[in-house]
């Protein structure tokens, strides 16, 4: 069912490090844009799939080491304002102030 999905939907994000979270409002959006209903289950009850762009498992075109983006901030000739959130990936403070 949709509600089962947006449930399992939500969970996958408290998987990631960090504080992450879904709401269940975005969770609903993204199970509603992705679910397609399949012709039938084995058991005869209601079936679904979820469709996705596949390009996501391309391999990237564009790889940069740490000392590259290093460099790449380094040179940054304006001033800058790091916002970030309370709740979400963890970054290490010493790279914050790289």
């Amino acid at each position: 069912s949709i509600a089962k999905a947006v449930e399992i939907r939500m969970k996958t994000a408290t998987l990631s490090p960090g504080k992450q979270y879904l709401s269940r409002e975005a969770a609903t959006a993204l199970v509603e844009r992705a679910m397609v209903k399949a012709e039938s289950s084995c058991d005869g009850g209601e079936a679904f799939t979820f469709r996705h762009d596949p390009r996501l498992n391309w391999p990237s075109i564009q790889y940069t080491t740490r000392e590259q983006v290093e460099g790449i901030l380094r040179d940054v000739q304006c001033s800058t304002c790091l916002i970030q959130a309370d709740d979400g990936w963890p970054v290490p403070r010493q790279a914050q102030e790289a």
